[in-house]
């Protein structure tokens, strides 16, 4: 309903959204799952597809406008290619990924930050048995995670240690991080053109690169993209959602076009 307005209840389908189409024995997973906790019916959308139907439903998209989707989220980093179409939307080529570099592991990079300042492996200073120094390396490793959200938008913060025999802090600052992750990241846009080439087209015949996940929202991202595709970026205010809210337009009475 956040996409569109129509109240939940007016809806009859129940719309759930998978990384990429074609994988029959994940899909069956999925309607198994999907049936045990809703009696309505299930339509699964690829996640690139439901990110396109989103950028559709804001802005006015012409036949034949085609997108790059690069998707950065918690677990992996994926590159789609996409086309209006005027049955909907459509996949061309093949779609890359790479499993290894999500979210997850920028959280990692900035953990690895805070070791090389303490110098000492945190992670390996808490033994598995030691309750109360697990729970202290779990909000280490998220306040991590907020350090990395915040150096989104800011170019410095603070990371509170806490751990059973160590208490400071450690500045990371946005040049550190992207020095940790630099290189993958750069690795990863280049599927862009990879993608692009196997698909038969060059990067002049794409429109626009259209970024989700909320990892996303990490500065250099864009600017790789914008320096290695000369493509010009969407992304939504809320990029973790793009996705989802793309695919609850399909799970309206009158899905998209």
């Amino acid at each position: 309903s956040m996409a569109s307005g129509i109240p939940s209840s007016a809806r009859t389908t129940a719309a759930i959204t998978l990384v990429r189409h074609g994988d029959s024995e994940v899909e069956d997973l999925l309607e198994q799952a999907a049936s045990r906790v809703t009696t309505s019916a299930v339509m699964l959308v690829p996640e690139p597809i439901a990110a396109m139907a989103k950028l559709a439903h804001d802005v006015e998209l012409d036949l034949g406008t085609t997108a790059v989707v690069v998707d950065f989220g918690g677990s992996s980093f994926d590159v789609t290619l996409v086309r209006r179409t005027e049955t909907g939307f459509g996949r061309i080529g093949e779609p890359a990924s790479l499993p290894e570099l999500g979210g997850f592991d920028v959280d990692n990079a900035v953990l690895a930050h805070v070791e090389e300042m303490l110098g000492i492996e945190v992670t390996t200073r808490v033994d598995i048995a030691d309750h109360e120094g697990m729970f202290a390396l779990r909000r280490l490793r998220a306040a991590c995670r907020v350090a990395k959200e915040e150096l989104s938008s800011v170019h410095e913060t603070v990371i509170n240690v806490d751990l059973p025999d160590i208490q400071t802090q450690v500045t990371i600052a946005r040049d550190d991080l992207e020095r940790g992750i630099g290189g993958a990241l750069a690795e990863a846009v280049d599927l862009v053109g990879a993608v692009v080439a196997d698909a038969g087209l060059t990067l002049d015949d794409l429109d626009v690169a259209l970024v989700v996940g909320g990892s996303s929202r990490i500065p250099l991202l864009s600017y790789l993209i914008t320096e290695r595709t000369g493509l010009p970026i969407v992304a939504d205010p809320l990029p973790e959602l793009t996705v989802s809210l793309g695919a609850a337009l399909f799970a309206e009475e009158n899905p998209p076009e």
